[in-house]
């Protein structure tokens, strides 16, 4: 998947602390499961195609 745009958001430090653990309980960078929680709401919702597989 290409990387094409930067995006920049606040979110409530309990989110952060959440997503943190998260990341890090599945060896991922908190980058990463933030786009894969997008991408699957988008997806869930109609927004996005779902991937192939």
């Amino acid at each position: 998947m290409a990387k094409a745009a930067v995006l920049s958001f606040r979110i409530n430090d309990d989110t952060k602390e959440a997503i943190t653990r998260a990341a890090a309980a599945e060896d991922r960078s908190v980058s990463y499961l933030v786009e894969r929680i997008l991408r699957s709401w988008l997806e869930e919702h109609g927004f996005l195609a779902k991937a192939a597989g």
